[in-house]
């Protein structure tokens, strides 16, 4: 719940009013990871993008693909800072890499791409 708001991930992402329980916007994002928010930006994760939706209607306002093989997945919900959004991919075999992204949070490019 932000701002008199709730967000219900599902197969479509809703948000609902609080006070009123009036579905004030439904998107065609499936939140895989969760969903995270600087208030003006909703952000989340999406069969291997990382969505930032406008908060205001569920329009996009940037879309990244940061997990495009098969099998993988996102292992966090996004981390919502100042100035990034850092999210983190792994495909669940025991010896694939981990890579942690942070992505601008105004543009969604790519700042950081780190493998472990």
């Amino acid at each position: 719940m932000v701002d008199g708001d709730v967000y219900i991930p599902g197969e479509r992402l809703h948000a609902l009013s609080a006070a009123t329980g009036a579905v004030r916007w439904t998107a065609p994002v499936r939140a895989t990871a969760g969903v995270s928010t600087d208030g003006e930006r909703l952000t989340p994760v999406d069969d291997g993008s990382l969505v930032a939706l406008d908060t205001a209607d569920g329009t996009d306002r940037w879309r990244v693909s940061l997990a495009p093989e098969a099998g993988v997945f996102f292992r966090t919900r996004p981390l919502v800072t100042t100035h990034s959004v850092v999210v983190t991919t792994e495909k669940p075999q025991l010896d694939a890499r981990v890579e942690t992204f942070a992505v601008d949070r105004e543009s969604g490019g790519t700042l950081v791409a780190l493998a472990d």
